[in-house]
């Protein structure tokens, strides 16, 4: 795999981690709801979504292929905004 091929799945994982950040801070409401259908509804969306983003975009970037260092990134993405949003209160 190309230089160019491993940086842009890197960027593109460390930002996927960040739009599942925000994704579940959207759907908190409904995962975290007392209606079982509602929350099972809920996690349902949520997982797909971030698996069809990941895998398209993926399958587009480097004929999916899947690496230690992709899924690294995504938490690393992950972490950074969850970090990023507790110390500067943000909030949707």
């Amino acid at each position: 795999m190309s230089l160019n091929v491993q940086l842009k799945t890197i960027l593109f994982s460390f930002l996927l981690g960040i739009l599942s950040y925000y994704l579940r801070k959207i759907f908190y409401k409904n995962i975290y709801n007392k209606n079982i259908f509602i929350r099972i509804l809920s996690s349902f969306l949520y997982i797909e979504s971030i698996t069809i983003i990941y895998l398209k975009c993926s399958y587009i970037i480097n004929n999916l292929n899947i690496h230690f260092y992709s899924i690294f990134f995504l938490i690393i993405g992950y972490f950074f905004a969850f970090f990023h949003c507790t110390t500067k209160k943000i909030m949707l």
